[in-house]
């Protein structure tokens, strides 16, 4: 066997380019069954061996005492497999709720700023100025109205 190639929890493709044979453990004499799979690319599904659950020192413990590759298990290359555990970020939930003023943990600084000041006055004074003026033309229109 070449390498192993992880792709998902139930599969796992293995490149080989010797085809195993089945040995009996007493006699080290290969078996009736000549090949068990032969060389090229073979994809395997749900091998209990080669899932994550095993560490890459144990699956090539098990390949050098169980199975009978010409290869090394040493020199098998592993793709996808490593001893460490990887830890994986959980997603939290974020709240539909956006915070109006935030900022206030560890700093007594306020998050209305100048510039936040500055652009809601202006918001505020460009609202009363276009209410005044539409209520101006209004009034000139009812008394249009009124005169007509």
């Amino acid at each position: 066997m070449d390498s192993v190639i992880y792709v998902s929890d139930g599969m796992a493709i293995m490149v080989t380019s010797e085809y195993c044979t089945r040995v009996d453990r007493t006699t080290e004499k290969p078996l009736s069954d000549p090949k068990l799979w032969k060389a090229g690319r073979d994809s395997v599904f749900n091998h209990p061996l080669f899932s994550r659950n095993h560490s890459l020192d144990s699956i090539k413990k098990v390949l050098k005492e169980q199975y009978h590759f010409m290869k090394p298990a040493e020199k098998v290359v592993f793709v996808g497999y490593d001893n460490k555990k990887k830890k994986y970020k959980t997603k939290t939930k974020k709240s539909a709720i956006i915070p109006v003023a935030s900022g206030f943990e560890g700093n007594n600084q306020s998050p209305f700023g100048p510039q936040f000041v500055t652009i809601i006055a202006a918001i505020i004074i460009f609202s009363f100025l276009i209410a005044g003026g539409a209520w101006l033309w209004f009034q000139r229109r009812a008394k249009r109205m009124l005169a007509a």
